[in-house]
């Protein structure tokens, strides 16, 4: 089942069933915070 969501700060720009990929322009050039980001998405719970 799909839901339509709007989001304004990222793009989802590739899914999968077990991965996706998002684009979040403010992280662009920030390695560290898109690397903290990454590490959140992954704990969070199914």
């Amino acid at each position: 089942m799909t839901q339509s969501f709007q989001a304004k700060n990222f793009e989802l720009a590739h899914e999968l069933k077990n991965r996706i990929r998002i684009l979040v322009p403010i992280l662009e050039k920030d390695p560290d915070r898109t690397y903290i980001f990454e590490i959140i998405l992954k704990n969070v719970p199914k």
